[in-house]
């Protein structure tokens, strides 16, 4: 998470045209989206509207994943969950 915040502020600010760049993020569990969520959110509150907090993925794989760390019992999945955010350009 120590590089998102410069990566998404490289974006440049607001245009005159009012373009935006939507940004669509996946994680293998709901958790790990909503940690994720905390780190989006405090490298661009001031600039990017959430479209949508982490919620489970519909889209999302039915297959678990195998993991060689610890789990913490959680089942980890492609695309599990997701968030959307607005970024204006």
């Amino acid at each position: 998470y120590d590089t998102w915040p410069a990566t998404l502020s490289a974006f440049p600010g607001p245009s005159p045209l009012g373009s935006e760049l939507k940004f669509l993020f996946t994680a293998y569990t709901l958790e790990e989206c909503a940690d994720d969520f905390d780190a989006i959110e405090a490298a661009v509150t001031s600039r990017a509207v959430c479209l949508w907090e982490p919620e489970r993925n519909p889209f999302g794989s039915r297959k678990v994943r195998e993991t060689k760390g610890e789990s913490g019992g959680r089942e980890y999945r492609e695309n599990a969950a997701w968030q959307c955010w607005s970024l204006p350009l």
